[in-house]
């Protein structure tokens, strides 16, 4: 059960982030890459599949591919240039971000091969995770997809900051993970 907190989202209000992350995610996204056509998607409650089908956003897609994302992510964002496509995951939560987390994104990023993902606390990253990236160096547990001759593609963890309406760049783990060229179409 969830504890109330003063000037904290409560559990179970997570859905109450997703406008704030949505907007910063499009800000983002758009510095990234001003080229290319950027759409996020609050896609919690529905299957990505589903999702992509039922707001007929198949064009996105140059393969039928989209039809196994049996995944249920909270916020997705489709890039597109040149019918070169790049999908972004976020997850978020309002508990400290922990493995059984990091393990839910890490099987999404498998079947979907985002350029980038995202999970994002109120609460920042639990301790045994933080723990074994920052004392025992272990990136590897990010790790989602590998092209040879690039830098692995890996899981982006930090804290949201609440009041500032994005995440606190300090808090980032991997660190330095947002200034990695991030690979579309993959």
């Amino acid at each position: 059960m969830c504890k109330k907190e003063p000037d904290k989202l409560k559990c179970g209000k997570k859905v109450e982030m997703y406008p704030d992350v949505i907007n910063w995610l499009q800000r983002f996204l758009r510095e990234r890459f001003p080229r290319h056509q950027i759409d996020i998607r609050d896609t919690h409650g529905i299957a990505l599949n589903q999702f992509v089908e039922q707001h007929q956003l198949t064009h996105y897609f140059n393969t039928q591919v989209w039809q196994t994302y049996d995944i249920r992510a909270d916020i997705t964002g489709f890039m597109v240039q040149r019918k070169q496509l790049g999908l972004v995951l976020v997850e978020c939560k309002t508990t400290p971000i922990t493995i059984a987390h990091m393990s839910r994104l890490l099987d999404y990023c498998r079947v979907a091969r985002p350029s980038a993902a995202f999970l994002i606390s109120t609460r920042g990253v639990g301790g045994a995770i933080r723990s074994l990236i920052l004392s025992h160096g272990r990136t590897d547990i990010l790790e989602y997809y590998w092209t040879r001759g690039h830098r692995p593609q890996s899981l982006i963890l930090a804290k949201w900051d609440e009041i500032a309406k994005t995440i606190d760049m300090v808090s980032v783990l991997p660190p330095g993970a947002l200034s990695y060229p991030v690979q579309i179409g993959l």
